[in-house]
């Protein structure tokens, strides 16, 4: 579909730190790019026992266990080879949070057990002490192979909360009044009061023209003594001496006429937080005042800030206030679909020459082996299986206590686990501007069967769930913003339905979708490893599809236009798609067209979501005119 990409093992959201009431710059965390003299060493990060942010009291010390899977040649083992982390981002950073468990206070205690082999997991248990100064902390690792090399992949971060340690003082007396004047003074002290101070604004006063978008920064910071678990931007509404109840300063990223953002988080009391918003000029002609104000837990604190908004001419004709429907019912529909469907998707024609055996290993499950329909047997986990197309036209298998011959095709299913993982041992397949990773691994079921297509072609076809498919496409990149993501993702799954149901183009090849840009790059499991972001924005929009008329629709998408997205008509002909119309893609003009043009333009779509704060569902509704989205499954 498209060859916008960019990768990134992990990236970390920018996190502003806070020490009592010195604000630092905001910094990032990222994957030091360290030297790896030996690739046999290879981590995969799996879990950690407390999710980020680690809440923690000043002095308070907590334990995390956080497990590493070997997915490299080499055996990890204790003496001078053995598995650690030590601190990154400055090298060798004496950590604030070291304790006396650690081996040093840059080095985390050793990874257990003491001998984990390929494909076997481990726990790094990290003890922290949390320091006595509140704030934002953001803990770099690496992990790393004693006197040998730093480990593949090893690279991890803790993000950790430190907040004020509220000691009750115990009064003992035997005064009775003195008591009771004490706990009262002391009742009064602990009066928890909400209050804010703005901590920043871009902007004072602007002129623009009518409807005209502006771009603002504004913060504000928790100058009260209760914690903040939730908070809004609150805007009003302009009046004129002339003019209308109609005016309004919103733009279509907010949530009404009124609310700007709404947000769950949680701010300790010296903390802050900014927000990148933006806002339309009024239409009509006039001096306005745009008054924001912070409304933290439910409650508007006085707080607000002012911004002088000049409005030097009206707003033209077409301009158009958002309309914000707050009255509107929302109906759960049920899901159109009982459970989750699978896709099968051919990624490999001919991966070996007739007569070779075409080789593969399950690493987490057994999986049961059929001839045609006719199951065989059960091939035990990580052992390996070998399918032989041969030149009679016959199929050959042969693993573990199970071999055979047949004139049907052969197919290799999960015994317990749908989303169980396959290594095919001869068959490797790299993208140059994916690096040097090998996308060799999969999930779910494994077929090899001759086309009917006339071609005599022989195809490895991966049977898979919906949601595994969508994650392991490689059509975005793991920086790009969030909310395009989403859409990407949504896009994704919307194109791979429609062709599955609708169309029969891989129909003689036994297949739906191809695993080439022909349909959308589709390269497995290690997709997911390198691209985590873009994997998190497959599980938020879960089962979510772009619907017209109550239908669901073809998507497509591509790198980048010259500033207008192009037709379907106008580029493969056939009937009209009234949702795939050419509409402006500001962000690409004075470029080259990269693609068909046809749908969403993925630069201009990421630009908008990082500039101009878009979620995913404006992003589809204007590359899909029309549209609508629905979740088909749960």
């Amino acid at each position: 579909m498209t060859n916008y990409f960019r990768t990134l093992p992990h990236v970390l959201a920018s996190i502003t730190l806070i020490a009592g009431l010195l604000i630092a710059p905001t910094a990032f965390a990222k994957d030091p790019k360290l030297t790896i003299s030996d690739d046999g060493y290879h981590a995969k990060y799996v879990s950690q026992t407390i999710p980020d942010p680690i809440i923690m009291k000043a002095g308070e010390t907590k334990t995390v266990d956080i497990t590493f899977k070997n997915v490299g040649t080499k055996t990890w083992t204790r003496g001078g080879k053995h598995i650690s982390a030590y601190t990154e981002v400055p090298r060798d950073r004496k950590s604030a949070f070291a304790t006396s468990q650690w081996v040093s206070p840059v080095q985390t205690a050793l990874i257990q057990p003491r001998t984990i082999a390929p494909g076997q997991t481990g726990t790094l248990t990290i003890d922290l002490k949390a320091p006595t100064t509140p704030g934002e902390y953001t803990e770099e690792f690496h992990l790393a192979a004693e006197n040998t090399t730093w480990v593949k992949g090893g690279y991890f971060f803790l993000k950790i909360v430190v907040q004020e340690n509220k000691i009750k003082n115990e009064i003992k007396t035997e005064n009775k009044e003195t008591i009771d004047s004490s706990k009262e003074e002391i009742a009064a002290e602990e009066q928890l009061v909400l209050k804010a101070r703005k901590a920043l604004l871009s902007k004072k006063q602007v002129s623009v023209k009518g409807g005209e978008k502006v771009k603002l920064v504004v913060g504000f910071q928790n100058i009260g003594n209760q914690d903040w678990e939730k908070y809004a931007l609150i805007a009003n509404r302009p009046a004129l001496a002339a003019a209308t109840e109609q005016l309004t300063f919103a733009d279509q990223s907010w949530t009404s006429h009124s609310v700007i953002l709404e947000k769950e988080k949680d701010i300790s009391p010296k903390g802050l937080f900014r927000e990148n918003i933006f806002f339309r000029a009024p239409k009509e002609k006039g001096i306005h005042t745009f008054t924001i104000s912070p409304m933290v837990n439910g409650e508007v604190l006085a707080a607000s800030v002012d911004i002088e908004v000049t409005v030097t001419q009206d707003a033209p004709d077409h301009f158009q206030e958002p309309d914000f429907d707050t009255n509107k019912e929302v109906k759960q529909k049920e899901p159109r679909l009982k459970r989750e469907p699978k896709i099968r998707v051919g990624v490999a024609k001919n991966p070996v020459e007739v007569g070779e055996a075409f080789r593969f290993r399950y690493l987490d499950d057994q999986v049961i082996v059929y001839d045609g329909d006719l199951p065989r047997g059960v091939l035990k986990e990580k052992v390996m299986g070998a399918i032989t197309a041969n030149t009679n036209g016959t199929y050959s298998f042969k693993g573990g206590d199970i071999e055979f011959t047949t004139n049907q095709y052969v197919r290799v299913v999960p015994k317990n686990n749908q989303h169980a993982t396959f290594l095919t041992l001869n068959y490797s397949r790299r993208v140059k501007w994916r690096g040097a990773t090998d996308f060799n691994i999969y999930r779910g079921s494994l077929e090899y069967r001759k086309t009917v297509d006339g071609h005599d072609n022989y195809y490895f076809i991966n049977e898979i769930l919906f949601e595994d498919y969508v994650a392991g496409i490689a059509e975005a990149s793991n920086l790009d913003p969030e909310e395009f993501l989403k859409a990407q993702a949504i896009a994704a799954r919307t194109y791979a339905y429609y062709i599955q149901q609708k169309s029969n183009k891989h129909e003689e090849r036994f297949f739906d979708v191809v695993a080439t840009t022909g349909d959308q790059l589709y390269l497995g499991y290690n997709n997911e490893v390198i691209t985590p972001n873009y994997v998190a924005a497959t599980k938020a929009t879960r089962g979510e599809f772009v619907t017209y008329d109550n239908d669901f629709v073809i998507t497509p998408y591509f790198g980048h236009s010259n500033g207008t997205t192009r037709s379907w008509t106008s580029v493969w002909g056939g009937s009209h798609k009234p949702w795939l119309v050419p509409v402006s893609a500001e962000y690409d003009l004075g470029r080259t067209r990269f693609g068909h043009g046809v749908g969403m333009s993925q630069r201009d779509a990421a630009l908008r979501a990082k500039k101009e704060g878009k979620t995913y569902n404006q992003l589809i509704k204007h590359y899909y005119t029309g549209t609508e989205l629905e979740q088909f499954y749960k």
